[in-house]
């Protein structure tokens, strides 16, 4: 293998890792599209021209309007047996309009009448809660449910409703959710066309001569492999590990302790024993190696101390005690 097949593999690996970003950033596109986020922030103008219920029907749920004058139902928005808010309608031209203010709006008491209020509020649809009112309002006006209902907007302006705060932590977790899944997708994009200054490749920086390691593992991993087990390939001078989600290479030389260590994992009564590889190196940086089987993780490191007799192997007492100055890694990769 030359050290352009490398790269290709470099790029297959951010090929593949451009999915989930991918698919996460569709995601986020339908949540944005789904969720009035602008409408919320910069609320449509309620005018003579578009009534609540044409507004609602078109999505702009969130409104602005001055109320000209209102006059207090008498009745109010319970929740179990608090009281949450206060109705209010309008008469205007022959129509009905409710309003549903917050108790909290209302510093003073509840007043009999508002003049020329200016609130952003929320159209909401509330079928039950609508006929209910009516009906309780046409009886103190001693007139019928039908009559009331034939003249009143079918949705109500709440301005208890209209929570702009929540509505922005949703944008700005959009936002940067955007933009990290740009960047990463950008990121990917340039390892992809520029391979050689992927992460995988610029670490090697800090083993040796970067592009030497390169066309040296390269030509090994060819001609001179000593163990092959699942993803993991020894040559004469090399740990190469390769899979679709990333590649690293390590040259054995700079090697100071490598041990495995298991953990059960439980699908119901089923129980399955997964081995993950750890290894230092002497420039204090940590790879890990997860869901190995036990026969590959004993067989790798059998090879490993037969390549390089003054490396530590297994956790052992003794190898933990001459290996504390090591132990605090600078940098730690986590590759399965």
């Amino acid at each position: 293998m030359n050290s352009s097949k490398l790269k290709q593999s470099i790029q297959g690996v951010n090929l593949f890792r451009m999915i989930f970003p991918i698919l996460f950033l569709f995601l986020l596109l339908i949540v944005t599209l789904q969720f009035p986020l602008v409408n919320c922030l910069f609320p449509t103008n309620i005018d003579s021209s578009k009534s609540p219920t044409e507004l609602y029907n078109s999505k702009s749920i969130y409104v602005k309007t001055n109320t000209g004058k209102l006059y207090y139902t008498g009745y109010d928005y319970l929740k179990g047996s608090s009281v949450k808010g206060h109705y209010f309608y309008s008469l205007e031209n022959g129509k009905c309009t409710i309003y549903l203010f917050s108790k909290i709006y209302f510093k003073d008491g509840v007043p009999s009448t508002l003049d020329n209020v200016e609130i952003k509020a929320m159209l909401i649809h509330n079928r039950s809660n609508l006929e209910q009112l009516l009906t309780l309002m046409a009886k103190d006006m001693n007139w019928t449910y039908d009559g009331l209902a034939s003249c009143t907007d079918t949705v109500i302006i709440s301005q208890m409703n209209y929570a702009v705060i929540p509505s922005v932590l949703i944008g700005i977790f959009i936002f940067f959710a955007f933009s990290f899944s740009l960047a990463h997708i950008f990121i990917l994009l340039f390892n992809i066309f520029m391979p050689q200054y992927a992460y995988t490749f610029v670490v090697l920086g800090h083993h040796g001569a970067r592009k030497k390691i390169i066309i040296d593992a390269a030509n090994e991993l060819e001609y001179k492999i000593y163990f092959k087990a699942e993803n993991m390939y020894l040559t004469k001078h090399y740990f190469i590990y390769a899979s679709k989600f990333n590649i690293a290479i390590i040259p054995l030389a700079n090697m100071a302790w490598a041990y495995k260590y298991s953990r059960l994992h439980r699908y119901f009564i089923f129980g399955h024993m997964n081995y993950t590889i750890k290894i230092y190196t002497k420039n204090k940086f940590q790879y890990i190696f997860s869901g190995k089987t036990k026969e590959s993780a004993d067989n790798f490191l059998a090879y490993l101390k037969e390549q390089n007799e003054n490396m530590l192997i297994g956790y052992i007492h003794e190898n933990r005690l001459n290996s504390k100055d090591i132990m605090h890694s600078i940098l730690s990769f986590l590759f399965k």
